[in-house]
């Protein structure tokens, strides 16, 4: 699984930041595992042990040069806007306005050399709805990672879907 995310990932990150994704990318089959999480982990190895060859790389928008998005200042920042998110799953929130969400679109900007506005919230919302989607792979994450009977455990996936859903429910007014 980390050769895939190593493969996906955009070159030239430093090696702090693609360890901290990594830890929360990877997950690790539990000590005394579940029958269903021996299962989800076989499933996830199937899922990203193809060929990482080729051109055709499934990747998002803002891994690709021609984009303006510098990948090490939006990978370094989405750490703290993926926690965020999580509390508000933690909680049981709906998707909404706040400071996850403005936190999120803040990384993206600044990874951007631009600011927080309607527009940029606009186009923001436009580039992520045409990313290419994982959500198999985050879906088996979580049963990996959440014990049996409890709620699913937040991990970047299901924080990233929470927030842009919360872009998309308010995309018009940047924070302040």
């Amino acid at each position: 699984m980390a050769r895939f995310w190593r493969y996906w990932l955009p070159p030239r990150l430093p090696a702090r930041v693609v360890s901290a994704f990594l830890d929360q990318a990877v997950p690790h089959l539990p000590d005394d595992p579940t029958p269903a999480q021996v299962w989800a982990f076989a499933r996830m190895h199937a899922l990203v042990s193809g060929s990482c060859s080729g051109s055709a790389r499934p990747q998002p928008a803002v891994h690709l040069p021609d984009r303006g998005y510098r990948p090490a200042v939006l990978y370094d920042g989405l750490g703290e806007a993926y926690a965020l998110a999580s509390a508000e799953l933690r909680a049981g929130r709906p998707p909404r306005a706040g400071e996850a969400l403005d936190c999120f679109v803040s990384v993206y900007a600044v990874s951007r050399g631009t600011r927080d506005t309607p527009a940029f919230r606009r186009l923001l919302r436009r580039q992520l709805a045409a990313d290419p989607r994982f959500d198999v792979y985050w879906q088996l994450a979580a049963e990996l990672s959440t014990p049996p009977g409890a709620p699913p455990e937040p991990n970047p996936g299901s924080a990233h879907d929470w927030l842009c859903t919360a872009l998309n429910a308010g995309t018009t007014r940047p924070p302040g």
